[in-house]
């Protein structure tokens, strides 16, 4: 059918309802998700290639536009989008991922779109809404203080390093 986007069966009924609400439009006279996601990539491959950005952070940049295309819709108009594709979006992967892994994602999907505006591939910001920000800083805290200290005692480094072997000791000797 033209002019509607698939939708896997993974999804449930109401997540579906409100993630195509909108039907994008058939014409496309404008860029598309994927289309911005795509320039983004190649801007950071071109940084990473350059030795300017670390690989593990353009991974992290291609696993944010590939869930965020995947959520979106790769055929959507970035000029559709609005505050009530994001927030449902943040709310699923709050259930999932922890408050630092989540505030990461947002920032990154902020800057994807951020990057889209700032090299003039659409016309004025994307609009995010309330249901869209990063955790707080007393969420994150609270988190921390929950997982406990993460700390390793002489005796437990001793033990790694004999159960580690020769061959992982001369790396560094």
């Amino acid at each position: 059918m033209r002019g509607t986007i698939p939708t896997p069966p993974s999804r449930s009924t109401s997540n579906r309802k409100t993630l195509h609400a909108k039907k994008p439009r058939p014409d496309r006279e404008g860029v598309t998700i994927n289309d911005a996601a795509n320039v983004f990539l190649n801007a950071k491959k071109a940084l990473r290639d350059a030795g300017e950005l670390s690989v593990h952070t353009w991974t992290d940049d291609k696993r944010v536009t590939d869930i965020v295309v995947a959520h979106l819709g790769k055929g959507r108009l970035v000029s559709d989008v609005g505050p009530d594709y994001f927030a449902p979006l943040r709310n699923k992967l709050a259930k999932r991922w922890g408050p630092h892994r989540l505030g990461k994602f947002i920032q990154f999907t902020r800057s994807l779109f951020k990057f889209a505006y700032d090299a003039e591939l659409i016309d004025r910001p994307v609009r995010f809404g309330p249901g869209f920000n990063r955790p707080s800083k007393k969420t994150r805290r609270l988190n921390k203080a929950k997982q406990g200290t993460k700390l390793f005692t002489a005796d437990e480094v001793r033990r790694l390093v004999d159960a580690a072997g020769r061959v992982s000791r001369s790396v560094n000797p």
